[in-house]
Parts: C-alpha cells; structure tokens; sequence
C-alpha cells in the first residue's frame, strides 16, 4: 500500500485544478482580483492557526526575520500566481509554475556550492521545449500571444518565489518546529495581505454577490487544505522532493481538467480548439519530464 507521502501530493494534484478554476472563476465575476487573493490568503493563516495548539516549546525572538522573509516571499509568490490566473488560461499557467522544483533544485544547488550536471542542463533545455509549446504561436492572433507571454511571466514569476520559499522551508522550519513555523509564516503573509484591499479594483471590493462569494469560498477552501496537507507532509515524512514532483501531476491533470470540465465552470479555454490544447497538453508532458530528470538519482 502506497504511503501518505505518495498518496497526499497526488490528491493535492486532483484537487488542484479545481480550486484555481473556482478561483479564476470567482475573480472573473467579482472583477477584483486583489480580493479574492486575499481571501485566499486568509483562509490559507486560518486552517495553519490551529496548529499553535500543538506546540508546547517556547518561542524564540531572535531570528523572527526569517518567518517575515518567508511569509513575504510567500505572499509575492500567490499574488504573481493569481494574477497569472486572472490574466491568462490556466492551461498555460499551471504548467509554467511547475518549474518551481527545477528552480528549487537550481538554488538548492547554488547555495549549497555544488556543481551543476549535465542532467540539470537537460532539463533546463527541456523546461525551455516546453514553455515553447505553452506558448502555442500556432493559434491565435498577436494579442492572444501577448496574453500568453503575460501569462508565462506572472507564472515564472510565481515559481521563483515559491521556490525560494521552499528552500527557506527546508532550511528554517527545523529550527523552529512545524507547528510554529507554519502557523507564523502564513499568519505573517495574511497580514501582508491586507495591502491588496489598497489596490484599485474594477468590481465593488469583497462586497459579492451569493455566487461569486461560493466560488471563492470553494476555491480558498481548497487551495488552503492542498497547502496545509503538502506542508504537514512535507514536516512529518520529510520528503520535499518526492512531494513536490508528485504533486506537479497537476501539470497534465490541470490541461486535462481545464479541456473536459472548464465550461462547467464559465472556462472557455477548451475552445482554443484541439491543436492548441494539445500543444498545451505535450508543453505540460515536456515540464514533467524536465522536473523528473533533473530530480533523479536525488
């Protein structure tokens, strides 16, 4: 029987395309971005609050600027990712962010001193065929380009912060326990949160309609269980790597999600036609395929 280690990461990655396509849906009926990020960030403190219950040594003051450098990153790290939901497809942002684990391979290899291979190279090359085919230059006008490119931006953009996030995970978290680090780290990034509301908006600011408020309220609510159950099982079985490829299925199952199941939830991508979903598609295969090789013999 499979462990939770293998079993968590690939139900994160089912669950994943849903809570962003509710999220892109909720933003695109609020037409208020910033406040449904920040909702999505307060849900996200609020199920790592209860955590503090469990954690029975005394805090330490003395390096508090690592809990606020992470719940930083952490917040830039989910308001590029949003915005490259809101500003582009989903079959082409989820994909980009998975090079969050050669990324943290790269700067686990930097800070470390060590040398990189020729296995992080070729994957580096095929990380590049595959934001080729996510850009899908086949389909589409050069306005529908540019949104695409915007889209790959916000999302790489997204994947360097997560990724040093990671690393800061990895190598702060010990020192401080899985029970206190989360809870502050998140509770720090909420409170950053608070920011976005100061932002313009084009729609009337949190005050929704019943609709739009159960979309966000799905979306929050699932992307703030796939980050408590990745980080809890990332603390207790201590296998960053094996999670963080696992839970990158959704690389695929997010462009098989967006192309079977998005008009149910006001998603026109999949009408980009046949051609454009399967460049995505294979763009999503060669990102998977570069997270798997430049994490072998790991």
């Amino acid at each position: 029987m499979a462990s939770p280690a293998v079993l968590i990461p690939f139900a994160a990655a089912l669950l994943f395309p849903f809570a962003t396509m509710a999220l892109k849906r909720a933003m695109d009926l609020a037409r208020d971005p910033w406040g449904t990020v920040f909702v999505s960030n307060a849900a996200i403190a609020a199920v790592f609050l209860p955590l503090f219950l469990f954690e029975e040594r005394a805090a330490s003051q003395g390096n508090a600027w690592q809990l606020l450098l992470s719940g930083a990153v952490f917040f830039l790290a989910q308001a590029a990712a949003y915005k490259s939901f809101s500003a582009g497809d989903l079959s082409v942002a989820v994909p980009a962010q998975g090079t969050k684990v050669l990324l943290v391979a790269v700067f686990t290899l930097l800070m470390t001193g060590q040398n990189v291979g020729v296995r992080l190279w070729g994957a580096a090359g095929m990380t590049v065929a595959a934001i080729w085919f996510l850009q899908d230059r086949e389909s589409g006008g050069t306005r529908d380009r540019r949104r695409v490119l915007r889209t790959l931006a916000y999302a790489m953009a997204a994947s360097i912060a997560f990724a040093a996030f990671d690393v800061f995970v990895q190598k702060w978290s010990p020192e401080w326990g899985l029970h206190r680090f989360g809870p502050w780290v998140f509770l720090c990034q909420a409170l950053l949160s608070v920011s976005l509301l100061l932002l313009p908006c084009k729609g009337r600011r949190l005050r929704y309609d019943g609709r739009t408020w159960a979309w966000l309220a799905a979306g929050s609510a699932g992307m703030a269980v796939i980050t408590l159950a990745l980080v809890l099982t990332i603390g207790i079985y201590g296998k960053a790597t094996l999670v963080n490829i696992l839970f990158n299925s959704r690389c695929v199952s997010s462009v098989a999600f967006v192309w079977l199941a998005g008009r149910w939830f006001g998603n026109r991508e999949a009408k980009s036609g046949r051609r454009a979903m399967g460049h995505r598609l294979l763009g999503a295969g060669f990102m998977m395929a570069a997270i798997a090789l430049a994490m072998s013999g790991k």
